[in-house]
């Protein structure tokens, strides 16, 4: 099924369901049930088709996918089930090569980055300032993934700064 497959450097069984269109990737968690992995496939669909159709209307693309999310969740709500957890990420084609950004779990973050790369893209940035872009999100969010394992192995309490990084507070 399209949309629905293993997930890439997990334990065997382990499957993610996906939806990608206009420079936006949006996947779920993993899921050793694939019931429940198609039935989140539905659901991103179902963000597509109503982000879709908000566009067709003409309304931009950030707001489009903001409302339809949160239309989607709230029928989901509606019908007692859960909403997965999601991951977001930018990718274009340029200059006959794939920039993809790393995933965040924050769809206005994502929004933004990906409003960025289309801005460079437009006013003629070369590849390599698109690359050095990237580099800058995939640093940051290594940084980020570092200070929270950091945290987890201290068995401290993270709580996200203004500026988007990590602090950690220790337990009382």
């Amino acid at each position: 099924m399209r949309g629905v497959h293993s997930a890439h450097g997990k334990a065997s069984g382990d499957y993610v369901a996906s939806v990608g269109w206009h420079g936006m990737y949006m996947n779920t968690m993993t899921s050793k049930n694939i019931a429940e992995v198609i039935d989140w496939h539905i659901f991103l669909v179902h963000v597509k088709q109503l982000a879709s159709r908000a566009l067709r209307a003409g309304t931009d693309f950030n707001e489009s996918l903001e409302s339809a999310m949160a239309a989607a969740t709230a029928s989901r709500v509606e019908e007692n089930k859960a909403v997965p957890m999601l991951g977001f990420s930018s990718f274009m084609s340029y200059s006959n090569r794939k920039v993809s950004l790393p995933v965040t779990r924050n769809l206005r973050e994502a929004l933004s980055q990906r409003q960025e790369l289309v801005s460079m893209q437009r006013s003629g940035a070369a590849l390599q300032e698109l690359l050095a872009y990237k580099n800058t999100l995939v640093a940051a969010a290594k940084k980020a993934r570092a200070n929270a394992a950091a945290c987890r192995r201290n068995s401290e309490l993270c709580t996200r700064k203004k500026n988007g990084g990590k602090a950690c507070l220790r337990k009382a």
